[in-house]
C-alpha cells in the first residue's frame, strides 16, 4: 500500500515537469529558446577551437590522429550550428511576415464585415441601442446574457429583438446572421 503512495507521490512531480517541458517545447518560444542554445554551442565550439589554434601556434599542442578528428569534428559542428541557426532565424522571419500577413487580412476582414453591419444598421433604421442588441445577438449570446451586458431587463431584450427581426424583415437570429452574411460573401467575392 506504501508503495502505491510513493509512486503516486513520485509521478506527480514527473508530471509536472513533463507538462512543464512540454509547455516550453510546444510554446512559441521554443524557436527563440532552440536558436539560443545553438548560438551558445557555437560560442562554446568556437571557443574551443580558437584555443586549439593557439596551443597549435605556440607549439603546446601536437597532432595525433584523434586530435584531428577532434578538431575536424568541432569545425564541422560549428559549420553545421551556424547552418542550423540561419535557418531557424530564416524561418522564424518567414513565420513572422506570415502572421503579420494574416493579421492585415484578419483585420481588413473585421473592417468588411463592420463597414457592411454599420451598413445595414443605417438601411434598417435601428437605434443604438438595436445596434448593440444586433450585434450581441449576432455574437450568439442567450437574450438573458444580452440583457445582463446591457443592464437592462429582458422583456426590453425581448422587445428591441423584435424590433430588429421586423426592420430586417427576418424572423429569426439565424435569418438575420444570414442577411449580413450573404452582403459580407458578396463583397469579399468581388
Amino acid at each position: 500500500m506504501s508503495e502505491n503512495r510513493n509512486s503516486a507521490q513520485i509521478s506527480a512531480p514527473m508530471h509536472n515537469i513533463i507538462r512543464l517541458l512540454r509547455g516550453i517545447f510546444d510554446s512559441q518560444q521554443a524557436n527563440y529558446i532552440g536558436a539560443m542554445c545553438m548560438v551558445t554551442c557555437v560560442a562554446f565550439f568556437t571557443i574551443d577551437i580558437t584555443l586549439d589554434i593557439i596551443r597549435i601556434s605556440q607549439g603546446e599542442f601536437i597532432f595525433t590522429s584523434y586530435d584531428t578528428t577532434h578538431f575536424t569534428l568541432e569545425i564541422i559542428a560549428v559549420l553545421c550550428l551556424v547552418y542550423a541557426f540561419l535557418n531557424v532565424v530564416r524561418r522564424l522571419q518567414q513565420a513572422r511576415r506570415q502572421i503579420d500577413a494574416s493579421r492585415s487580412k484578419l483585420e481588413s476582414i473585421r473592417q468588411d464585415f463592420r463597414e457592411i453591419f454599420e451598413g445595414k444598421c443605417k438601411a434598417w433604421s435601428l437605434t443604438a441601442a438595436e445596434r448593440d442588441v444586433a450585434i450581441l445577438l449576432l455574437k450568439g449570446l442567450p437574450l438573458a446574457e444580452i440583457a445582463e451586458a446591457r443592464k437592462t431587463a429582458i422583456g426590453t431584450v425581448k422587445a428591441q429583438s423584435s424590433t430588429i427581426f421586423r426592420k430586417a424583415s427576418v424572423r429569426s437570429r439565424p435569418e438575420l446572421m444570414s442577411v449580413i452574411l450573404d452582403d459580407f460573401l458578396e463583397s469579399s467575392d468581388r
